[in-house]
């Protein structure tokens, strides 16, 4: 039997798992969160350009920088999670982060046009494949990273 899950209990395992990194994520677990981000920070990118039009960079730095501490942590992990749904290991969302951390350094230096597109065609590449992954149903059933997720699990008569 499937368990139905709320876009608004998906939102709150979010935050209430953030330190969680032993079990498995459902789609809906990571993709909430992304696209109610991902939307927030739309807002943040228009209200800094109707806030500050002549100097929109210096406002939407400080709100990517206070975004992106917060949420590092629990992205990371329900990342992490969701791998483990895949029966991946959850320890490949670490290069991911690593490689994003480099190209959000890059904004910072100082590259010429070649190094500057092989870095933005190199993100866009692997952000798009580790997204579809992203997308795929998870193992079904129990693997090794704990029980489904989707599954009702009754403790009183558990599978074997």
């Amino acid at each position: 039997m499937e368990i139905k899950m709320t876009a608004r209990e998906a939102y709150k395992r979010f935050w209430t798992q953030a330190f969680v990194l032993n079990q498995r994520a459902r789609r809906k677990e990571f993709w909430v969160p992304f696209i109610i981000h991902m939307t927030i920070a739309a807002a943040g990118l228009l209200l800094a350009v109707l806030i500050s039009p002549r100097y929109p960079d210096a406002l939407l730095f400080n709100l990517q920088l206070i975004s992106d501490t917060v949420l590092v942590i629990p992205f990371f992990s329900v990342l992490f999670r969701r791998l483990q749904d895949l029966n991946i290991t959850g320890w490949t969302a670490l290069p991911v982060f690593i490689f994003t951390a480099l190209f959000n350094a890059t904004e910072f230096m100082t590259l010429d046009d070649t190094a500057d597109g092989a870095v933005v065609f190199c993100y866009a590449i692997v952000s798009i494949l580790f997204f579809i992954v992203l997308a795929f149903d998870g193992t079904e059933g129990p693997n090794k990273y704990g029980h489904d997720p989707k599954e009702v699990i009754d403790e009183l008569n558990p599978r074997q």
